[in-house]
Order: C-alpha cells, then structure tokens, then sequence
C-alpha cells in the first residue's frame, strides 16, 4: 500500500472518517459498548474500597515531633 496524502489536520476529520468507512475500518472507541460491571460486594464502600474500623483514619495527622528542626541547645557540665 502506497501512501497518497497525509491527512492530519482536525478539519479533515470527515474525511478520515470517509475513508474508514470505506475501507471497513471505522471503530471509534466511543461507540464501542462497554462490558456489564456486576453488583457491588457487600462490604465495599461508596468510593469502591473497604476500609474497616481497624485500619484507623485514612489521613493521620502526623505528631508534633515531626515538625521540630530546630537542633536541641548543647548541655554545659
């Protein structure tokens, strides 16, 4: 197959829809069905995760030591 012209421009999009059609080849992604999901587990949560009791918050807040940089002063004997 030889290449005749390139055809990249956004408003030649109808004409690259032409040509797929005719060669049969036209199958855009946003007409493809999507496959059926099934009902949800009975634990899962809205957001699709279970997250129990016993894992705790989802975003501790980290202690007060984190925050200290400041070096502790020399100790004098």
């Amino acid at each position: 197959m030889k290449v005749l012209a390139a055809i990249s421009s956004p408003a030649q999009e109808e004409i690259i829809e032409k040509v797929l059609r005719a060669r049969g080849q036209w199958d855009p992604p946003w007409l493809k069905g999507r496959p059926a999901r099934g009902p949800p587990s009975a634990g899962a949560s809205a957001c699709g995760e279970d997250h129990g009791e016993d894992q705790g918050p989802i975003d501790p807040s980290p202690p007060d030591e984190a925050y200290l940089h400041d070096p502790e002063p020399p100790v004098e004997i």
